[in-house]
């Protein structure tokens, strides 16, 4: 008889981004596995008590993981028994797209990953089946790095890089909040102020006033000179021109002299 054995492997998301998805950093999260211990709030009828969430954002999960390898998210916790019974909850199948989207954040810009289409759950107020999905929010904190792993490999978060864990049984949703350095936008190096070659105001100004000049001395010259003027009377208005050295320095002599003149005797001493 021949017996045929079949080992199923944990699915990956097609749509997810191998690197970045709006500048966020992605790629070392989609990779690989994560996981976490919580004695915050859990899933279950004792929900106070430690629970493990394993993580595999754009992939299943590893059957060892307790939820099947067509899980994103799984939660190990406890039933309350006292037997410390352990309770595993899929609340997140691997998505069909991309997980990720952009939410307002208190310091700006964060992201998340949203999961649905988990275990059926029963609420212990009404007896009510609900099916339990997910959300991990993920908080901008550059100091948070996370380690780099080698992808399909499990890597442990400390505790302090979770924030918040939380179980909405009205809504059967559990959601985590952690802070991640890749939710951080990169900044953006500053950019070269483009060079402004437009003429400022005083080059304008100069270039119409030798324009000007130009043409009053070209012309006026011409003119005069057709009507026979020769030597310095060739200028226009010559006798303004010529008289303007002895102007200038009258003017500087009185600048000077602030604006005192010489006292000049008009009658003979005694």
């Amino acid at each position: 008889m021949l017996l045929i054995s079949f080992v199923t492997k944990p699915t990956n998301c097609d749509n997810c981004p191998n690197d970045t998805f709006s500048n966020f950093k992605v790629g070392n999260l989609s990779q690989c596995y994560w996981s976490f211990k919580s004695q915050k709030e859990g899933i279950g009828w004792n929900p106070y008590r430690k629970c493990t969430v394993f993580m595999g954002f754009c992939r299943g999960l590893q059957t060892s993981m307790g939820c099947g390898n067509s899980s994103s998210i799984c939660v190990q916790t406890y039933n309350g028994t006292g037997a410390n019974e352990k309770k595993i909850y899929s609340v997140g199948k691997i998505p069909n797209k991309n997980p990720y989207s952009t939410i307002k954040g208190n310091t700006g810009t964060d992201f998340k990953a949203n999961f649905d289409s988990g275990a059926n759950y029963t609420m212990k107020d009404n007896k009510t089946v609900c099916v339990l999905q997910s959300e991990v929010y993920f908080q901008c904190n550059r100091n948070m790095k996370w380690k780099t792993v080698d992808p399909g490999k499990t890597a442990s978060l400390p505790s302090n890089y979770i924030t918040n864990v939380t179980f909405d049984e009205s809504k059967c949703k559990f959601t985590v909040y952690v802070q991640y350095e890749g939710a951080c936008t990169a900044i953006a190096p500053p950019q070269p102020v483009p060079e402004d070659n437009s003429l400022s105001l005083g080059s304008f100004l100069i270039i119409i006033f030798v324009v000007v000049v130009s043409t009053y001395f070209l012309f006026g010259c011409t003119f005069k000179f057709c009507y026979g003027f020769r030597g310095p009377e060739v200028l226009p208005h010559s006798e303004f021109w010529i008289d303007l050295p002895v102007l200038i320095t009258d003017g500087i002599a009185f600048t000077l002299k602030c604006g005192k003149t010489d006292m000049t005797r008009t009658y003979d001493g005694i």
